[in-house]
């Protein structure tokens, strides 16, 4: 059973944000991430990511809203190709799903399923669209 965790950037006393990751909550339309103590932090709802119970090759957690990098390498040299984890309605192998999928970025000819894509294949998380954007 994966762990239902979030991460979402939290204010600094400097005014600087930073990630932070935990648990989910919201009190009085303010949110909050909270560590495994109940201690918790106000955060940037619009930041917010859930965690999808995967890893890259490295071992790092693999977001909603991360950018990852696919590598194929073989005798006609190495391919990559990027793309953004979402997490919502998807089109696949002609049916409707809902979920975390693949958002590939240069093309849109290989499968959108995330689970086949980490699962023995040379997947890295290179970012998230999140911190490009803020």
């Amino acid at each position: 059973m994966r762990e239902i965790l979030f991460k979402a950037k939290a204010e600094n006393e400097d005014g600087t944000w930073e990630w932070c990751e935990g648990y989910l909550s919201k009190c009085e339309n303010k949110f909050t991430i909270c560590d495994d103590e109940g201690i918790g932090v106000f955060i940037n709802p619009d930041t917010i990511c859930q965690y999808t119970g995967l890893t890259d090759m490295n071992g790092n957690k693999i977001w909603e809203n991360d950018i990852c990098r696919y590598i194929d390498g073989d005798e006609n040299g190495i391919k990559e190709e990027t793309f953004v984890v979402k997490y919502g309605r998807h089109a696949e192998n002609f049916k409707i799903n809902m979920g975390f999928y693949i958002d590939w970025i240069k093309t849109n000819y290989y499968r959108c399923d995330l689970v086949f894509w980490t699962e023995n294949r040379n997947i890295e998380v290179i970012g998230n669209v999140l911190t490009i954007q803020s």
